[in-house]
């Protein structure tokens, strides 16, 4: 009788165990036969190529393209439709809000961009007409009381004697320190006024070249701090409905909107005019829009949503949008 070798379990299960291959994104082991990682969904023996190089851009690009087609109309014709959406857990179909937004906002600010230039070489042509106009009248004094003897209380020529002397310590090449004194600035300011005073200076000395475009870069980022107050005040006035990702995802939405209401109107200013009925009548959609939007999203009686948004709008007018513009202004300043 032959010893024939029984085979113990372990021996059966390494016969049975299938040749594996460790995924190159998180080196989890997968069977060959798969086609993908079961643990983070990356391709197996994805070897780089071109191809792959620019496969996800495009495929990334397209997906981006249908969803924007697929939610421009309902943006645009049924208010707070995507957010109700989105909020119910429908999240294929329709561009994601966040996505939207970024995607819209950065479309408008590229062709306004070009528009900006175009105003900016207006203001600086007019500022730096005053600035000669003033020039022109200082030397025209300055050759008056060469020739004629007058007296100040028969004569008087409005004139600031700061700008006089300070354009002179420019013209002189004079230290920064003796400049910034002529303008007013004394040792007991602290570093905040010291600072606008060189802001300012530098404002002069360039006769306001390109202030415009430092104020009009700033305006993006104005976005970013108004969107979440805009959703907190809704939070405030909706504390029952929903948390506050839930207004923060309508809040997104109807930005978009107004982003797409804004470059409809840009584009429109490369070919006409934009007469002041139609800024007008599009002022007036934009809230009708707003107000159907928040009637159908927080399922809201008319009256009592047409009294909380013009309460929301209100403040929004009166505090929050100055405030934001100063802070705006402030920063262009400072970064000028």
């Amino acid at each position: 009788m032959t010893d024939e070798k029984i085979p113990s379990e372990l021996d059966v299960f390494n016969s049975e165990k299938k040749e594996t291959t460790a995924c190159e994104n998180c080196h989890h082991p997968s069977p060959l036969e798969h086609s993908f990682c079961p643990k983070c969904g990356q391709k197996l023996n994805n070897k780089l190529s071109v191809g792959i190089l620019f496969r996800n851009t495009i495929s990334n690009y397209f997906s981006v393209n249908e969803g924007i087609m697929n939610s421009l109309f309902p943006l645009v014709f049924k208010p707070g439709f995507l957010a109700i959406q989105f909020i119910n857990g429908k999240r294929i179909k329709y561009l994601h809000p966040a996505q939207f937004y970024l995607s819209v906002s950065v479309f408008f600010f590229f062709l306004f961009s070009f528009k900006m230039k175009e105003e900016q070489t207006k203001t600086d042509l007019e500022l730096n007409s005053k600035f000669e106009k003033r020039d022109s009248l200082n030397n025209l004094e300055k050759k008056v009381t060469d020739s004629v003897a007058y007296s100040n209380n028969k004569i008087q020529i409005n004139d600031d004697d700061n700008n006089k002397k300070l354009d002179s310590l420019i013209a002189a090449k004079a230290p920064e320190e003796e400049m910034l004194k002529a303008m007013g600035l004394t040792d007991k300011d602290n570093r905040l006024t010291k600072l606008l005073y060189t802001k300012a200076l530098k404002f002069y000395k360039k006769r306001g070249s390109g202030i415009l475009e430092a104020f009009a870069n700033n305006i993006p980022i104005s976005f970013f701090f108004l969107m979440p107050l805009f959703a907190l005040f809704l939070k405030l006035f909706y504390y029952r409905k929903g948390n506050y990702v839930n207004h923060l995802v309508f809040t997104f939405y109807f930005f978009s909107f107004l982003f797409v209401t804004f470059t409809a109107v840009l584009a429109l200013s490369y070919l006409i005019e934009i007469p002041n009925w139609l800024v007008f009548g599009l002022i007036c959609a934009v809230n009708v829009h707003l107000i159907i939007g928040i009637m159908r999203f927080y399922k809201e009686k008319p009256l009592r949503t047409f009294l909380k948004t013009s309460a929301l709008l209100s403040i929004f007018a009166i505090f929050i949008i100055p405030i934001t513009v100063a802070l705006i202004a402030l920063i262009s300043l400072i970064l000028y």
